[in-house]
Order: structure tokens, then sequence, then C-alpha cells
């Protein structure tokens, strides 16, 4: 989904900042064709692409929301999309675009189109236990990111596709916001003071005006509740004073329970009145009600998949990160599940040894898995997202088709002619964990252009270059002068470095004793 205008990209923050696109013409490529729901100061109306896309394919379109341009509709429409540009969760809804569309600010959205949790009710425990358990891997991830959602409800969590097991996103980031953290304290915050979000699902700190974080572990033990019980909230009544007292109180009635004791442990210590007492996101994953996983069928990593992460250890950088831009269009891919069953800790971020366990059997050394894991993680993270693993499988089909490198291509170039060094940088720079050293940054993009551009003479690199790189029987050029990874810091440089001249030193040491 490119454009003719350049594309601004946020000074600071990882790769999937980079890939979100902002420019206020790109609202023009998108036709309007229905309305999904309406707040105090938005309206959601569905779309699609005016032109064939993968995005388009995927997904049948996408979702807009749209401000209504008044001052504190800006300040929520920014604070909004900073917060969902520093998001790459399988359960949480994706930002593609920040545009205008009829003239008012707009966020162009993934769209989840298989209706909300309570359209589905009732559920078996076991059912309600997979929706809650990406809802915690979900907050979780935020939470470690200093971010509240504020306004976790059954309404805003949505199921991604009408599939009977599709994956259910988080939706709807009006009420969330960033903590601010008190300077010389890690892990201190200051308190939250504003009364927002829905009241059926508000911790009692909230409504008492001092806050933290662990509002969202109350509202959890609601949808849990309410998600076990055919869709009976925890609190009610009929005023709001009236239900603001009841949460205040704190006391659940549990009746006749009909589910496990360990579902009804979960909610009692998410819905402590004493913040305190309440679990705390990461915690809640190791639950025993949310850590009982029923066995899988999954043994061993399917064929294709090994195969197709064999094509991504070998690809260039930039073919890396292309693969990357496409991954965040895809709605929901069939190797989602294969992630969970890999990322065990339920985080969103798959952990160096989740990865190297999961795949100890796919036939690759350990040495290999190593140079696989380090390009897997282009965000050099410490971890592998959601995205960066889902980038690695979509050649399990073979070569990707005309559309979806025409895609990529147009979202790396601003200008969709061409991909220039400073396209290149504006996503390597924040791909690199020593932001300082630009010296560095600069050298990678140096080689990383000098593949292509030889018998252009022109820094520059044109489609049917950047579209060979996909072919099958592409040659790769492998001295660590000819290119240099992009994915790679500066201590994984030089270990790069040190083995290739290992390397060399052996073949002369063979040399030598052949030519004897």
């Amino acid at each position: 989904m490119g454009n003719n205008q350049t594309k601004s990209r946020s000074d600071e923050g990882a790769l999937q900042d980079n890939l979100v696109a902002s420019d206020n013409k790109l609202g023009k490529h998108y036709n309007i064709s229905g309305n999904l729901g309406k707040g105090a100061v938005t309206c959601i109306k569905k779309a699609h692409l005016k032109k064939y896309t993968k995005t388009e394919q995927n997904t049948g379109g996408v979702a807009i929301k749209l401000f209504n341009g008044k001052s504190r509709s800006s300040h929520n429409f920014k604070t909004e999309a900073t917060i969902l540009s520093k998001f790459d969760h399988p359960n949480i809804v994706k930002l593609f675009e920040i545009t205008k569309v009829n003239n008012k600010m707009s966020l162009v959205l993934e769209l989840c189109d298989g209706g909300n949790v309570l359209g589905r009710l009732p559920y078996v425990e076991s059912e309600a236990r997979k929706i809650v358990r990406q809802i915690c891997s979900a907050i979780s991830y935020m939470h470690g990111k200093n971010i509240v959602h504020r306004d976790i409800e059954c309404s805003n969590i949505m199921y991604s596709t009408h599939s009977e097991d599709s994956e259910v996103k988080l939706v709807d980031f009006g009420s969330a916001c960033e903590l601010e953290t008190v300077p010389a304290h890690p892990g201190a915050f200051k308190f939250l003071k504003e009364k927002t979000g829905s009241l059926s699902v508000m911790a009692p700190e909230v409504i008492r005006g001092k806050y933290g974080p662990k509002a969202d572990i109350w509202s959890i033990g609601v949808v849990a509740y309410t998600l076990l019980n055919n869709g009976e909230e925890p609190f009610k009544g009929t005023t709001n004073q009236e239900l603001e007292a009841k949460i205040l109180q704190g006391t659940i009635n549990y009746g006749e329970w009909k589910h496990s004791v360990e579902a009804k442990a979960f909610c009692q210590k998410t819905c402590y009145c004493n913040q305190a007492q309440r679990l705390s996101a990461a915690s809640t994953l190791y639950d025993p009600w949310i850590a009982n996983v029923e066995k899988t069928t999954f043994k061993v990593l399917p064929v294709e998949l090994v195969t197709s992460f064999n094509f991504y250890q070998k690809a260039l950088p930039l073919k890396r990160i292309a693969l990357n831009v496409l991954a965040r269009k895809v709605k929901s891919s069939k190797y989602r599940n294969v992630f969970a069953h890999l990322n065990k800790s339920h985080t969103g971020m798959m952990t160096k040894e989740e990865f190297m366990d999961g795949f100890k059997h796919s036939g690759n050394s350990h040495t290999e898995l190593f140079d696989l894991y380090d390009k897997l993680d282009i965000n050099n993270n410490l971890g592998i997202t959601y995205t960066e693993f889902i980038a690695a499988t979509l050649e399990t089909g073979g070569e990707l088709g005309e559309h979806q490198l025409r895609e990529a291509f147009d979202l790396i170039s601003s200008n969709r002619k061409y991909i220039t060094p400073k396209d290149v940088e504006s996503i390597v720079s924040e791909s690199v964990k020593d932001r300082d050293n630009m010296t560095v940054v600069q050298n990678m993009v140096e080689h990383q252009m000098r593949r292509f551009t030889k018998k252009h003479r022109e820094e520059r690199i044109h489609y049917e270059d950047f579209a060979a790189m996909f072919e099958h029987g592409f040659q790769n050029i492998h001295g660590i002068n000819a290119i240099t990874e992009t994915s790679l810091n500066s201590e994984q440089y030089e270990r790069l470095r040190l083995l290739n001249e290992a390397q060399k030193q052996q073949q002369r040491v063979l040399s030598d004793i052949t030519e004897q």
C-alpha cells in the first residue's frame, strides 16, 4: 500500500513502528463500505482498498477509525496511534496506516470481523480459558511496555475471523495510556487518576481515582467470570451509583459454581479489592487455571516450515525486512498455533530458549539454529515477535506472488519507484541496538545497497532487482565485505567477522595440506 508521497517514520522505536505508514494522502486509496461502530468522538468504518493487494486478499478489507477533529479528539488520536504503533502481538489488533479519510484524522486497522466474544456464548470452561489466556498474554505484553488498556470488556475482545478456531484480538485503545515512570526508581510509576473505561469492568481503585496497571487485571477477572457464566456479569446494579457500590464492596456471589475450583480461584485472585493481593499480568500466565494447557498433538515441525525457515536464514537482509513488511499484513496464519505452542510462556515473545527447544529436531545444528535465531530477531529485542516468526513462514507455499512483492516494495520505497539508502536506513537504524553509533548504521546501509547498485551505478534498488531476491534460484553473496547483516548489532557483527576469518584460515590450512 504505497503512495507517491514521502512516508514519515517514527524517530524512535522498533521495526514495527517504522512499518506503520503515515501520510494524509493514503486515505484516497480506500472505498468505505459500511459502519462498524460509533463512539463519542470517533466512528469506525469498514473499507476496502481500491486496488487488489495482499491485505485485501487476507482480510476482505480493513477497519478505519475516524476522529472528529476536535481538540480532545486530536489528543486521543495521537495517543492511540503512538500506543498501537508499539505493538506486535498475535492478540492485539494491528495498526497499518495513519492518514485522513473524508478529511478526518484516521487510523487504518486490522479488520476483526468474527464478532465479539459475547456473540459465541455459551462456552465450556476450556473455551473460556483459551480466550482469557490470550487476553492475559496481550496484557502481560502491554504492561511490559508500561501501557495500560483501561477498558478490557467483552465487547472489546474480537474474533479475528469467523472460523471456529479463530484467535481473539484486543481492540479499542481509546482509553489506553502509557504509565509515567519515576526517575531513579526502576519499576515504579506515578498513579493514574482519570476515571475512564466501562463501569461494568472498572476496578474499585479506578472509581476512587488512584490506580495503576492492576486495574486491567480486575477487568480480566470480570471478563473470565462473564464468559464462564453465559454472559452474566459479577457486578450488577440498576443505577451507576448502585453498581459502583457493588464494585467497591468487591463481593462476588459464586452461587452454585458449575466450573472447576481453579477457574473460581482465578476469578477471586484477579478481583481482590486490595491491589497488592491481586495477580500481576505476568503472574496470570502461570496461574494453575491459565497454565492448564490441553495436551497438543503437535510433535514435530512441519517439513515445509523448516524449509521456509532455511530459505529465510539464507536470505539477504533486505528480503527479510520485506518479509516482515508482508507478515505484518497477514491476518491469520495457519502457523499461529505453532508459534503459540513454541511460546510456552504465552507472552507473545518467543525467547531464545523456547526457540532452541522447539527447533531442536529440525535437522539444523546448534550453531545454525543460533544463527537463524539472530536473523529472526530482526528488532534485536532479545526475543522473536509474532510478526518476525510469521515472516519466516511466508514462503512455505513456494515463491511469493507479484502483488505481494509489489506491496512490500511500495511499503519500503518512499516514492514507489526505487529504494534509496535513506529508505533502508529509516528501517535499519531502528533495528540496531547500538542506535547512537550511526557509523555502524551507515556502514550497514552501504553494504546493503552495494549488492544491487553496481550495474545501475546509482544508489537505487529498482523493483526488478528487489523481486529477484525472492526467486529461489537467487545466488546470494556470502563474503563479509559484500554484504553485512542489517539486523546485527556491533557484538554480533564482530562474532560473524571472526567466524568468517576462522573459516578462511581453515581453508588456507587445508589448501596447504593438499599442496604438500
